[in-house]
Formats: C-alpha cells, structure tokens, sequence
C-alpha cells in the first residue's frame, strides 16, 4: 500500500509557456501556497508557550485571588511563626508550673526532715500544720497562675491567626512582663525567647498587611 503525499501545486496557469531572455519556460502554475508551519498540522503558526515559572506564578496568583474572594486569606509566614511561638510559650508555662509544684514537695521534703531533728517532737508538732498549710497555699497559687498564663498566651494566639491588631499593640508590654522569667532556670528564657519572636514576627510588613486585610473585610 503506498501512502499518498499530499500535492504542493498552486493554482493552474491559462497560459504555462512564459518568455525569458533564453527562450520559452514552462510554469504550469501561476503560484505556490505557502509551506505549513512544522509541526502544525493544519497550516497555522503555533504559539509557544511560556516559562513553567510564570505559569505556576499565574496559578498562584489565580487561586489566591479566587480563595480571597470565597472568604479565605492567606496568612503569611510571620503569623504562623507569630502563632506557633505564642502557643510554644504557653505550655512552656505548663512546664514551668509543674517545676515549681515539684519544687515545693521538694521543700517540704526537706522541712520535715528538719523538723524530725527534735528528739522530743515538740517542734515538728507545732510547726506541722503550718507546713501543711503553705505548701498547699504555695502549690495553688503555682498552678493557678501558671494556667492563666498558659490561658492567656493561648487567647493572644488565637488573635494573631485571626489578624487582629490588639495583639502587635500589646506584644511590647508583654514582653517586657515577662522578662523576671529569664531567672526561672531553663524554661523561664525559653519562654521570653518565644515571646520576643512572637512580637517580632507580629510587626512585620507581612504580617500587618494581613491584619489590615482582615479588618478591610
């Protein structure tokens, strides 16, 4: 079976003999179509296709700009990180409360055993229900300021992922708040660490763009 090959002719000529200075020429068409474009199948130039990174730039921005219009905003890096910290910071007060709760048992541990140095007892009878009295006081107090604590940074977290400002405005006297944490052995820093990247992150140009963004809305 052969394949055919489609024809190159032109349009027939009326008169195919045209004069030149050597003699008669024959030219059976009077003109020949145009070659196709390679690779098109159909004759027509074909277009070529942009860099794979402005196409993925162009789908981005397409699908940001649809998720804003169905409500949703992207919330930039600095608010994750400014979220993240805050919520970091309040467990650490968790942890830190905990330590001081041990610390107290710790003490009392070691007031009885002074107390039991008194052959006849007198003193560890009188002092008893004194010992009792602060180590349950201390324990409470421990563990009720160190969960509204905890409370607190969590509330300001949640704020900051929904863009509000109160929380940038704020973020300066907090943390100065909590700079007597530094001498509270090994947690304390870290939680004044947290604290310092949540603040610097919520002044950000990133992060206070989404906020006006989310108040314009």
């Amino acid at each position: 079976m052969s394949s055919r090959v489609p024809s190159s002719a032109g349009t027939p000529s009326d008169k195919p003999f045209h004069s030149t200075d050597f003699g008669y020429e024959y030219r059976p068409f009077t003109s020949v179509p145009p070659v196709p474009a390679v690779g098109s199948p159909f004759g027509e130039p074909q277009t070529q296709v942009g860099s794979g990174f402005a196409l993925s730039t162009d789908i981005s921005l397409a699908q940001q700009q649809a998720n804003e219009s169905d409500g949703v905003l992207a919330r930039p890096i600095a608010v994750r990180i400014a979220t993240f910290a805050l919520l970091t910071a309040g467990v650490l007060s968790l942890v830190l409360a905990g330590m001081g709760v041990a610390f107290v048992w710790e003490l009392r541990d070691t007031t009885d055993r002074l107390l039991h140095l008194d052959p006849s007892g007198t003193v560890s009878l009188l002092a008893a229900g004194y010992a009792d009295g602060a180590e349950t006081v201390l324990t409470m107090v421990i563990v009720g300021v160190g969960a509204l604590v905890a409370i607190g940074y969590m509330l300001v977290a949640r704020s900051v992922w929904k863009g509000s400002n109160w929380p940038r405005n704020l973020s300066p006297f907090l943390l100065v708040l909590s700079l007597p944490a530094v001498l509270l052995g090994i947690v304390g820093p870290a939680i004044v660490a947290a604290g310092f990247a949540s603040t610097v992150a919520t002044w950000t140009p990133s992060a206070r763009a989404f906020c006006s963004r989310r108040r314009g809305r």
